[in-house]
């Protein structure tokens, strides 16, 4: 049983946002997606982004692109769509300086909040509106009539940030599926933990490490690409449809006797305990501190511990087949 509550479209008001300018800060994959959601909600929301080709993209889109300090003067309603790193010097620097009182600040996602890289103070409502996916299946699910789910939360529990945060969640098209109320610790937390232990890291991992094994006995690296990594798109498109519950009412037998009896070889008991360290790391902000610091002496982000000469040449042969 869970304390949170889960709204749908039927269960929001968007009178909290009707009124108001709304303006976004950042035109990556999250803003563009939100912008255009936005838009055909019936909103019109002005882009505050550099000079460059996101820029320029956003006018080909058809909307006002203005400077950060601009946006955030001439909007009440101010969404942060750029990479958390950036959060403070874009609201130190040119967000702050500029809002009237009362702006409500939101944010794609609850890191930089909750492990203190932005300090707003208490006159500005800080909101969350963090989509369960990326940008571009946020607007293809959205074109398509239904939506992708939505973690909202508020610094002020309650009150207008929450209003602001729902409303905005089913103004970008997160109410056809699901907006649920939690708070910027418990998405941050998660959100980090579900990208480092399954999306980004631990799946990625096993794929490659998978991906090697056949490839090493012999195998044909296009074959071990299509079992290791590409069917991988199928099953969780499967898993969405129909649940882990029944997941056995639609594979082959084989598939589901060996997952049963080999599947826990692999991920064993002990695999807990290593994602343990990884949650604790988390929340103590122990990784958040070790990003920052590798950002901050210049030495980048590594690169992805999936990439191999053999594994790539597998997805381009596979691709131009496809």
């Amino acid at each position: 049983m869970t304390d949170k509550k889960i709204f749908l479209d039927r269960d929001i008001d968007t009178s909290a946002i009707s009124d108001k300018q709304v303006g976004l800060i950042g035109y990556g994959s999250q803003g563009r997606a939100q912008a255009l959601n936005l838009r055909d909600s019936g909103f019109k929301p002005l882009v505050g982004v550099r000079e460059g080709p996101s820029r320029a993209r956003a006018r080909g889109d058809g909307f006002d692109t203005l400077t950060v300090p601009r946006v955030s003067s001439e909007c009440r309603i101010l969404m942060i769509l750029t990479p958390d790193e950036t959060h403070s010097e874009i609201c130190d620097r040119l967000v702050l300086p500029n809002v009237s009182d009362g702006t409500a600040i939101g944010f794609g996602a609850g890191s930089s909040v909750h492990f203190g890289l932005v300090s707003i103070p208490a006159s500005y409502p800080v909101f969350l509106v963090a989509p369960k996916g990326p940008g571009a299946v946020l607007r293809r699910r959205f074109t398509e009539g239904t939506g992708i789910p939505a973690i909202v939360a508020s610094r002020d529990g309650e009150g207008e940030g929450m209003a602001i945060a729902l409303a905005y969640a089913r103004a970008i098209g997160c109410g056809r599926s699901g907006v649920i109320q939690a708070s910027f610790r418990e998405e941050a937390v998660a959100d980090l933990f579900g990208e480092q232990c399954v999306l980004s890291g631990g799946m990625i991992e096993l794929m490659k490490s998978a991906f090697d094994v056949l490839v090493d006995r012999g195998f044909p690296p296009e074959i071990a690409y299509i079992e290791c990594i590409a069917e991988v798109e199928y099953m969780a498109s499967l898993i969405s449809r129909v649940g882990l519950a029944h997941l056995e009412d639609h594979i082959s037998s084989t598939a589901f006797f060996g997952g049963a009896t080999r599947g826990k070889r692999v991920i064993d008991e002990s695999t807990k305990e290593r994602l343990l360290a990884v949650l604790d790391e988390i929340e103590s902000g122990k990784f958040f501190n070790e990003f920052r610091e590798r950002l901050a002496s210049g030495e980048g982000l590594p690169s992805g511990p999936w990439r191999s000469e053999a594994l790539e040449r597998a997805r381009a042969r596979f691709e131009k087949s496809d």
